[in-house]
């Protein structure tokens, strides 16, 4: 707290608009400690103009050890730790204070071929879902596996946590925040698998997922030995979702529906890279390639209203997640 407060006032006699604050710590640390701590901060000259905290889902272990840690089985963990946090900010007198979510992931190994899977896309989908509106600001961590490069990275996909692969082409984690940076300002209604989204002149942007819970083979196998070519033994079950989806109170007439999906057969960086017999040497023209290939599927189809209803139905595959964009054509 005292380096804080010494810097805390250097930056603020320089400009006293620049934002301080922290404090970072894993959530998973002593709640009673964390809370025992914000008090204190309360109390000193120089108080943080903001919260920061960071998510990676791992518990601590039985031991109360810091440096051990095992992965969190629980789906929700990350809407349910939050939803804590935030109870704990709010008891120690800090309830007013804005929070960010600083850096956040899954797992802090850029060895693990789940971050090269459909179901990394749908687990950000899922938890964006999830916090809307509890957080000012969540930062995903890491943008590119080039940040993740090292002496044992020659291969095109090597488990590294970006959002793009370090040839710069979108892995579906990419393109899940494609997808939900696409949608329209003004929130609709969510759910547990989608959210909706209109700009307020009778277009509307849907981002859905079908992300499926992983099971104990993932969570018994070391994140270094997870096998790119059997990813799907990881995953408690392979759902298909159906959504029916009912938009209410819509301008009467004909709508265009335009449907942006990432599933087992588009854009599938790990299928892609299978054909082509996971060789590690691409050349430019095959990596050219992979980029293309690598697109979301596009389709296209009309709609019309009945008495103020517009119904959406998509059945999403496993780990499936979608953009649907509608837009209104006529009368």
């Amino acid at each position: 707290m005292d380096r804080f407060e010494i810097t805390c006032r250097i930056i603020k006699e320089c400009n006293k608009d620049i934002k301080v604050g922290g404090y970072g710590i894993r959530m998973d640390y002593g709640r009673a400690d964390r809370k025992e701590f914000l008090s204190m901060w309360t109390k000193r000259e120089y108080q943080p103009d903001f919260i920061s905290i960071y998510y990676n889902s791992y518990e601590r272990g039985s031991d109360g050890l810091d440096t051990f840690a095992k992965r969190s089985s629980d789906d929700d963990g990350f809407v349910h730790l939050i939803e804590k946090e935030l109870a704990v900010i709010a008891a120690a007198g800090m309830g007013g204070l804005p929070v960010y979510i600083t850096h956040w992931n899954l797992t802090p190994s850029d060895r693990n071929y789940i971050h090269d899977t459909n179901f990394k896309g749908a687990y950000i989908v899922k938890n964006v879902i999830d916090l809307w509106g509890k957080t000012a600001s969540m930062a995903y961590s890491v943008g590119s596996d080039i940040q993740c490069v090292s002496f044992d990275t020659p291969k095109v996909l090597f488990g590294g946590g970006g959002l793009l692969a370090k040839d710069g082409f979108l892995k579906p984690s990419g393109f899940a925040f494609y997808f939900l940076n696409r949608l329209f300002p003004c929130l609709v209604g969510k759910d547990k698998n989608y959210l909706v989204t209109t700009d307020g002149h009778d277009n509307y942007r849907i981002v859905c997922h079908n992300q499926q819970k992983l099971n104990y083979n993932y969570y018994l196998t070391p994140e270094t030995d997870l096998e790119k070519e059997s990813m799907w033994k990881y995953y408690e079950s392979r759902c298909k979702l159906k959504l029916q989806l009912q938009l209410q109170g819509v301008r009467e007439g004909n709508y265009c529906i335009k449907v942006n999906r990432i599933n087992d057969w588009n854009g599938n960086v790990l299928g892609i890279w299978k054909e082509m017999g996971y060789e590690n040497e691409l050349s430019k023209n095959d990596i050219r390639h992979f980029r293309r290939v690598c697109e979301p599927k596009l389709t296209i189809k009309e709609a019309n209203t009945q008495n103020g209803m517009l119904a959406v139905d998509e059945e999403l595959s496993a780990n499936e997640i979608a953009l649907i964009s509608i837009k209104y054509v006529m009368s």
